[in-house]
């Protein structure tokens, strides 16, 4: 297979597990939506339930992405992912529909680890399988084209889950999803078997082997830029995607939509935005400097909070869709600088920790400040989102700080 025609099919791979993992992952909110309205679930579990989902998630990417780096068996570790999450999913759907009690909220909280261990895998891995057979000017363009799939995902799998749902139950639905996402993974990891070769993700003739053992690779290999990147990710996704989870609140009480078809234009047209904008900011990312594109896109969200509350109307809705657009967006400008902050070989691990601790611990922790402040009165609201626009704007400020790539250092090898 030639250079371009494995390229492509690994995009094409990457990119058909990225939809079905992003979809499975916002299945996750919906089933706990489900079971505080069902109200057989104590609120103390529910409360517990996106910790441990979330928490999974977060800190066992790290491990997950030194497995990666030292194995170099991406398709079959993208695939193990994908079968946990579904495989989480089901054991949510099974739970609702036939424990109760104790046993309900035990099978519950191990269906939520489940399912968040299956989602530690997908984008410190995906991400890796990429940057090693797209180079230079066209790494951007690739992750772009698989982060707007993972956005089609995030979009289109809510309404095919109420759509399901009309016609299987709530729980037949997830059991159906997740049963297609596992066949995919089967799909997924075959075609990424047969795409791949020894130098994909770095082969054994490559330089600079990662050292053996989790705590040798963490200490020689986690960068000074690595965790300033990772900082920066965290500050940002704190302000930014802390308030895109309050955005839904936010309109339906404060602008007064309730909930009602007009609010889920307005999220929709939020969200949609990102999918045109992941392949927008990859094919930035390609031609200028990653720097300037990743601080350009953190301003544009913190512009885009305080436009989106200084105004109303046609020009309030364009602002937030301009917010989805910015805020969304960050998976080809993030992955793309990490990628030159260390060998390939360890590009698992450090997509792991820009990706997880950074990107998703900021939107893990960010939503529950922001929230405890605006809840706080109906006054509060204004302050809560400027406040986290001051701190994207810092964080903005922050990319300043940021070294530029040692490419000479660090350079791929040709396949």
């Amino acid at each position: 297979m030639r250079k371009n025609e494995k390229g492509s099919a690994i995009l094409v791979f990457t990119s058909i597990a990225h939809f079905i993992n992003d979809g499975g992952l916002f299945l996750v909110p919906i089933i706990f939506a489900i079971l505080t309205s069902a109200g057989n679930v104590s609120s103390s579990t529910i409360a517990v339930l996106p910790v441990v989902f979330y928490g999974a998630s977060l800190f066992l990417s790290v491990y997950v992405g030194n497995i990666s780096d030292r194995t170099k068996r991406q398709g079959a570790l993208m695939g193990i992912g994908l079968v946990m999450l579904s495989f989480g999913l089901i054991g949510f759907a099974l739970s609702m529909a036939y424990a109760t009690g104790a046993a309900l909220e035990l099978f519950l909280l191990i269906s939520a680890f489940l399912a968040g261990l299956g989602a530690a895998f997908y984008h410190s891995i995906g991400a890796a399988v990429l940057q090693a057979v797209y180079y230079d000017n066209t790494m951007g363009k690739a992750l772009g084209i698989n982060g707007s799939m993972g956005s089609l995902g995030r979009a289109l799998y809510p309404s095919i889950f109420f759509a399901a749902a009309a016609f299987l139950t709530e729980n037949g639905a997830i059991v159906a999803l997740a049963l297609a996402g596992a066949a995919a993974s089967v799909m997924v990891s075959v075609g990424l078997g047969k795409s791949s070769s020894p130098s994909a993700g770095g082969g054994a003739n490559m330089s600079n082997s990662p050292p053996t053992g989790y705590r040798g690779a963490i200490r020689e290999r986690v960068t000074m830029p690595l965790i300033m990147l990772t900082l920066v990710a965290f500050i940002s996704a704190f302000a930014t995607q802390g308030i895109g989870a309050w955005i839904p609140t936010y309109l339906a009480i404060q602008s007064g939509l309730g909930i009602s078809t007009s609010l889920g234009l307005a999220l929709s047209g939020m969200y949609l935005t990102s999918i045109l904008g992941q392949p927008l900011f990859g094919y930035l990312v390609d031609r200028y400097d990653k720097r300037l594109v990743l601080g350009l896109s953190i301003i544009g969200s913190a512009l885009s909070i305080v436009g989106f509350l200084l105004t109303s109307g046609l020009i309030n809705a364009v602002l937030l869709g301009l917010l989805g657009l910015f805020t969304f967006s960050g998976f080809p400008i993030f992955l793309s600088i990490a990628s030159e902050y260390v060998p390939k070989k360890a590009s698992s691990l450090s997509n792991a920790l820009v990706w997880s601790l950074g990107v998703n611990g900021g939107g893990v922790v960010g939503p529950a400040v922001i929230g405890a402040v605006a809840l706080s009165g109906a006054s509060s609201w204004p302050f809560a989102f400027g406040v986290a626009a001051a701190m994207a704007f810092i964080s903005a400020l922050m990319v300043l700080l940021l070294p530029k790539s040692s490419k000479n250092l660090f350079a791929p090898e040709k396949l």
